[in-house]
């Protein structure tokens, strides 16, 4: 009687092995440098700017102080917000520019919701800033964007094509 069930049970230990397999492809977080990566690469007309990411060392261009998401999130002191960054990368431009691009990976949905937030108030900072009319089209265009756990600044000539290069690499 049990030769019968074998089989079958074979068969759904296959089954159950394959999702497995296929979700763990699909589970893996994006590096937010990729993401911020590839959003610089299409960029029409990038500023010269530094590219920030976390894993980067101390003395190392692109390494993310404490003093520098201080000043860009923080005004003045650390975000409580940070504890829940996983990952992070963001591309400022290094003259009087408003292209700016940042993406953050959070620990859990409500983390996003808060960074997003977080987000915003920078890009108020940036929007009340702000006094060139010729390139203010970018903050008018900016975004906030949350995708899973991935929270994007998205301050861009082409916010739109920005967020869907970004979607189309999280998914």
């Amino acid at each position: 009687m049990k030769k019968k069930y074998l089989p079958a049970v074979l068969f759904c230990i296959i089954i159950a092995l394959g999702f497995c397999s296929c979700s763990s492809k699909y589970d893996k977080p994006v590096a937010c440098r990729e993401i911020i990566t590839a959003l610089t690469e299409k960029e029409i007309n990038l500023p010269a700017g530094t590219l920030y990411s976390s894993g980067i060392s101390e003395g190392e261009d692109g390494y993310i102080s404490e003093d520098l998401l201080c000043a860009l999130y923080g005004y003045g002191k650390l975000p409580e917000e940070t504890k829940s960054w996983i990952d992070v990368s963001f591309y400022i431009s290094s003259r009087a520019h408003p292209c700016e691009f940042a993406a953050v990976l959070c620990n859990s949905p409500s983390a996003a919701q808060d960074t997003a937030k977080l987000f915003c108030k920078r890009l108020d900072t940036l929007k009340n800033s702000w006094n060139n009319d010729e390139l203010s089209y970018y903050l008018k265009n900016a975004e906030v964007v949350i995708i899973k756990n991935y929270v994007l600044l998205l301050v861009s000539a082409d916010s739109e094509n920005a967020k869907s290069i970004a979607s189309e690499i999280i998914r």
